[in-house]
């Protein structure tokens, strides 16, 4: 059984569903400390419940500030052929 969500996260998933920011915008709004949620916000883009929509140049800094916001779950469809690959599989392991 998987531990539940931290409230850095939830409070970071509820500033990022209010307004997309960046990663102090998103940090200020949440009440969190930068440097919690900049930890938490690269493990939320790796789980896929933020993602970067756009990147913002600002002019003190040389790169450009990556702006998150909340992810759109991703529908697929399964495969047409998804039950004959299945039956292959197993027509194939009880030989």
């Amino acid at each position: 059984m998987a531990r539940p969500r931290g409230e850095v996260r939830l409070a970071l998933k509820l500033a990022a569903a209010e307004e997309p920011g960046t990663a102090r915008d998103l940090a200020a709004r949440a009440q969190v400390g930068f440097a919690a949620a900049r930890f938490t916000i690269r493990n939320m883009v790796a789980s896929g419940e933020l993602a970067p929509v756009r990147r913002l140049e600002v002019p003190w800094r040389c790169a450009p500030i990556r702006v998150y916001a909340v992810a759109q779950p991703r529908t697929e469809a399964p495969p047409a052929d998804c039950g004959e690959a299945l039956q292959r599989v197993i027509s194939a392991a009880w030989r």
